[in-house]
């Protein structure tokens, strides 16, 4: 009973996880989207900065809490093999899961 709480507790933050790499997926293309709309007006180069700066603070958060995310689920799925053999598949599908994601997001 106790692992079954325990598996429970693991999905339960890989969905929160989950929820904030959409937010920060989104307010990433929001940043793009509006550096885009005021790229080569006159007099707003601190804009610019300040959405470029905005947009790849929210790619880190996406990137990194999509990994963590798909890392957790894959943990809790491959639980019956070694530690090793876990924490290899769980870096390859977080890096394989982010990959597809940035080249949807991208328009790739």
């Amino acid at each position: 009973m106790k692992r079954r709480g325990l598996k429970l507790a693991l999905l339960g933050l890989a969905g929160l996880l989950a929820l904030v790499s959409a937010v920060g997926w989104n307010d990433y293309v929001q940043s793009g989207i509006a550096y885009g709309s005021i790229v080569g007006l006159p007099g707003r180069d601190q804009d610019l900065a300040a959405f470029g700066s905005r947009a790849m603070t929210s790619l880190k958060i996406a990137v990194v809490s999509e990994a963590l995310a798909v890392a957790t689920v894959s943990w809790v799925f491959t639980s019956h093999k070694s530690v090793w053999v876990r924490l290899c598949i769980a870096i390859v599908l977080a890096a394989a899961v982010n990959i597809f994601t940035f080249g949807v997001v991208r328009g790739m």
